[in-house]
């Protein structure tokens, strides 16, 4: 049965509100069975239940909710958008234009989908390497210029970590004798 706020399904005669994505309200028909993938959300106050009309669906909602700033309700705006497949090219293509176009998500958060996604995902399989993303916070971020900052660091930190590890060394030899 569809309600306005998503599915109610009829499991053995407990009614269970389902907030599905939208391949999944298609599916269930009215008074008709559906067989649906289910994920349940918990949280300290409610326990939602969300439905999708595929594995693929379910799957993609899981590592959505794994990014830092997207929720339940905004993973399943995105799952509901479009088909599996479509999302991970996107992700694969860094197209972020597609997760802004969803309300919720803004210029930032949808850098960070593709980010995060693109390594779990394994975006070379479409054909694109996977971008390493690139700190702009520091000067030290490309390995040329970590080598070559070690020569920068002050002698006297230097001497202080190569002292310790010689008097442990030294102990240890001691205790042996």
């Amino acid at each position: 049965m569809r309600s306005p706020n998503g599915v109610v399904l009829d499991v053995g005669g407990v009614g269970y509100l389902v907030n599905p994505t939208a391949s999944a309200r298609r599916k269930a028909e009215p008074g008709g069975e559906v067989v649906l993938e289910t994920y349940l959300h918990v949280r300290e106050d409610v326990l939602q239940l969300f439905g999708f009309a595929e594995p693929a669906e379910r799957e993609l909602f899981e590592l959505l909710l794994s990014v830092q700033g997207v929720g339940p309700k905004v993973a399943l705006a995105i799952v509901s958008g479009s088909s599996p497949d479509e999302l991970r090219r996107a992700i694969a293509l860094e197209d972020t234009a597609r997760f802004q176009a969803i309300p919720g998500i803004g210029k930032k958060t949808a850098q960070r989908v593709v980010m995060e996604l693109q390594e779990k995902l394994g975006a070379a399989r479409w054909g694109r390497p996977v971008s390493r993303r690139r700190s702009s916070r520091s000067p030290t971020s490309s390995p040329e210029m970590r080598s070559s900052s070690s020569a920068t660091r002050s002698p006297r930190r230097r001497r202080r970590s190569r002292g310790r590890i010689p008097r442990r060394r030294r102990r240890n030899a001691s205790a042996r004798r």
